[in-house]
C-alpha cells in the first residue's frame, strides 16, 4: 500500500481582500495586453474560477468579465482563497494533491481531517503593548463539515486590563468552509482535491460609543463641517480598553507606521493626539491542516492577510513579496548569471513594474511632503541632494526630463512631475528601449536608483565623515557615489530625486529597490558596457530580429547570385 510522508497546505500564503458582497472576484492572471497597440502593458485575464454551490461542492466556470463590485455603487466583492491539501507519497518524489479518493485508499478518512483557523487583529495591541487590546477568532473545522463557519472575534482575559472587544459584541474577521470533494474533473480542476476557503470582512470600522464626529480635516479653514468617525452600529468597542485612551508623548511609543491611526493628527507633530479606539476587520490567518492516517498524524500550516480592495488590479508593485523574499534568501547574482537572456528580462520586468507603479503616484503631491520635512545640513553639498531644489535644474544632469521639459514652472505645475515621470517611465518600460538607455548613458543610470541601507555585514566599524561624491555630465557636477546606505548617516534617511524619488519604505526612510534587485541592476549596466555590438543586438529583441531579417537576406542573394552563376 502507498504510504503518506508528509502534507502540504498549498499556496502556503495568499492575500485576502475585504468586501461586503456575497459574490467573491473571480480568478485572473496578470499577462501583456495581446492587442496590436497593446505596447506589452499588463493588463489582467479571467482565469478558471470556482463557484461554492449550497451543498459546499464547487464548480469549475470561465467568467466573461472581471466584476469588482456588483454594480455600480454596488457592494465591493471580496477576493477569498482557497487553499488545497497537498501530499508527498512513497510512490513519488513530487508532492500531488490530496484527494478524498487518495486519502481513502491509504486507510484515511474526510473524519480525520481538521482545519483549525486562527484569525487575529494586533494593530491596537502592537501600540499599546497590551495583548487586551488585540482580538481573535479560533475555530475547528472537520474535512467533511461543509457549512460556513464564521471568525467571531473577541480580545483575551488579561487581568487588570479591559479587553477592547467584548464577547457579547464579537467583530467578524470573516469566515472559512471546507469544500465538499468528490470524484471528477473539470476545466482542468480536480473536484476530489481537499480544500478549504477563507473569505474576509466585509471592510467596517469599529470604536467605542465616544468615536462619533470629528472636525473635517479637509474642510476650508473656519469650516465646523465634521464627518463620522463610526458609524452608530459599530459603536461596540470598550471605552474603559487602553486603546480608547492612548495619547502616545513621544516617538518611542509610535511604532512605525507612527501617524496611521484616528485620532493622531489631533495635533500638529502627530504628538500627543488622542486616540479614537477605532480598528477595522483586517486581520491576518493561520491555517492549520492535521491529517490523521492509522497511528501517523501530520500537520502542516498556511497563512492569509486580509487587507483593503486593490482598485488598481493591472498594477503591479515593483517590488513584490517574491521579491523580499528573494533578497533575504538568495545571493547576488554571479557574473554569468547577469550575461544570461533572462536577467535582461528580469530586469525589462522590473521597470514595467516600475512605470506601473509611477502610473499610480502623485509624485508632485510626494515631493512637496517629504521636500517640507527636510532641512539641509553639512552632509548634503552636492547638486542631487540640494534641498529644497530636488529634481530641478540644479539636479542636472540627473534630472533631465523636469527641467527641459517644464522649465522655470516646474514647481507651480500642479501635475508636472507626475507627468513627465510617467512619460519618462513609459519608453523605458520597452525592453530595447531600456537596454539602449543603459549602454549609451551607463554613467548616468548608475547614479539614479536610490541604493539600498547595505546589509549589517557590509557596514563599515565608523560611517563616513562625509559622503563620497563623483563628477557627472559634459559641464561636471558633483553627485552623490553610488555606494549602499549606512543607517548611520543621516544624509542617508534623508530624501532626494533618486529613484524612486520622495516614496518612503515601511520604516518610514526613502525607499529603494531591493539589496539583490539593485545588484542585478548594477551589474546588467556594467555588462552591456563591456560587451561588443553583436552581443549587445542579440539582447536586444529588435535589433535581433532586424540582425536576422538581414542574414536572411543576405543568404538570399547569395543563393540567388549562385543560382545565376550555375545557369551560365
Amino acid at each position: 500500500m502507498t504510504s503518506l510522508l508528509n502534507v502540504y497546505v498549498l499556496p502556503p500564503f495568499a492575500v485576502a481582500r475585504l468586501g461586503a458582497s456575497d459574490t467573491p472576484v473571480d480568478a485572473f492572471d496578470w499577462v501583456e495586453n495581446p492587442a496590436t497597440h497593446g505596447a506589452g502593458r499588463t493588463v489582467i485575464r479571467p482565469a478558471v474560477s470556482l463557484r461554492v454551490l449550497p451543498d459546499g461542492s464547487i464548480q469549475p466556470y470561465m467568467p466573461s468579465v472581471i466584476l469588482f463590485r456588483d454594480g455600480p455603487g454596488h457592494q465591493i466583492r471580496p477576493t477569498a482563497p482557497f487553499f488545497e491539501l497537498w501530499g508527498r507519497f512513497d510512490d513519488a518524489a513530487d508532492p500531488r494533491p490530496l484527494t478524498e479518493t487518495r486519502l481513502e485508499e491509504i486507510g484515511g478518512s474526510l473524519a480525520r481531517v481538521s482545519w483549525r483557523v486562527r484569525a487575529a487583529n494586533l494593530k491596537a495591541a502592537r501600540r499599546t503593548k497590551s495583548p487586551a487590546d488585540g482580538f481573535g477568532a479560533e475555530v475547528t473545522v472537520r474535512a467533511n463539515e461543509h457549512a460556513p463557519v464564521p471568525l467571531l472575534a473577541v480580545s483575551p482575559n488579561v487581568p487588570g486590563a479591559a479587553p477592547l472587544v467584548l464577547a457579547n459584541a464579537p467583530i467578524l474577521l470573516g469566515r472559512v468552509q471546507a469544500i465538499r470533494p468528490h470524484p471528477g474533473t473539470e476545466l482542468g480542476v480536480d473536484l476530489d482535491v481537499i480544500r478549504i476557503r477563507f473569505t474576509p470582512g466585509v471592510g467596517e470600522v469599529f470604536g467605542p460609543p465616544s468615536a462619533t464626529t470629528a472636525a473635517d480635516p479637509d474642510a476650508p479653514a473656519g469650516s465646523i463641517r465634521q464627518y463620522e468617525i463610526v458609524p452608530e452600529r459599530n459603536r461596540i468597542l470598550n471605552d474603559e480598553a487602553s486603546w480608547a485612551k492612548f495619547r502616545p508623548t513621544n516617538d518611542l511609543e509610535q511604532p512605525e507606521p507612527a501617524d496611521t491611526f484616528d485620532g493622531v493628527l489631533d495635533t500638529a507633530t502627530g504628538i500627543g493626539g488622542q486616540s479614537w479606539g477605532v480598528v477595522d476587520d483586517t486581520c491576518d490567518v493561520v491555517i492549520e491542516a492535521t491529517v490523521e492516517v492509522g497511528a501517523d498524524r501530520f500537520i502542516t500550516n498556511a497563512r492569509a492577510s486580509a487587507g483593503p480592495p486593490d482598485f488598481a488590479p493591472d498594477r503591479r508593485p515593483f517590488m513584490s513579496l517574491a521579491d523580499d523574499l528573494a533578497d533575504r534568501e538568495l545571493p547576488a547574482l554571479t557574473p554569468a548569471q547577469i550575461a544570461e537572456q533572462e536577467t535582461v528580462e528580469e530586469v525589462a520586468d522590473l521597470l514595467r513594474r516600475v512605470f506601473e507603479t509611477v502610473s499610480l503616484t502623485n509624485l508632485d503631491a510626494l515631493r512637496r511632503m517629504t521636500m517640507s520635512g527636510q532641512q539641509a545640513n553639512d552632509l548634503d553639498p552636492v547638486p542631487v541632494t540640494s534641498l529644497p531644489g530636488s529634481m530641478t535644474e540644479v539636479d542636472q544632469p540627473l534630472a533631465d526630463k523636469i527641467p527641459s521639459i517644464l522649465g522655470p514652472r516646474a514647481p507651480d505645475t500642479r501635475l508636472g512631475y507626475t507627468e513627465v515621470a510617467q512619460d519618462t517611465h513609459s519608453e523605458i518600460a520597452d525592453i530595447d528601449n531600456m537596454l539602449n538607455l543603459f549602454r549609451t548613458q551607463a554613467e548616468r543610470i548608475r547614479h539614479l536608483p536610490r541604493p539600498p541601507f547595505a546589509r549589517i555585514a557590509d557596514l563599515p566599524e565608523k560611517p563616513p565623515d562625509r559622503l563620497p561624491t563623483d563628477e557627472l555630465g559634459l559641464q561636471p557636477k558633483p553627485v552623490l557615489t553610488p555606494r549602499e546606505r549606512d543607517p548611520r548617516v543621516l544624509r542617508d534617511g534623508l530624501h532626494d530625486m533618486r529613484m524612486p524619488p520622495y516614496m518612503r519604505d515601511s520604516d518610514a526612510t526613502p525607499l529603494s529597490l531591493t539589496w539583490r534587485q539593485y545588484r542585478e541592476v548594477m551589474a546588467l549596466i556594467d555588462h552591456l558596457a563591456a560587451i561588443d555590438e553583436d552581443a549587445f543586438a542579440q539582447l536586444a529583441p529588435v535589433r535581433r530580429h532586424v540582425a536576422q531579417v538581414v542574414q536572411r537576406r543576405r543568404a538570399a542573394e547569395s543563393e540567388h547570385l549562385r543560382s545565376r552563376g550555375t545557369r551560365r
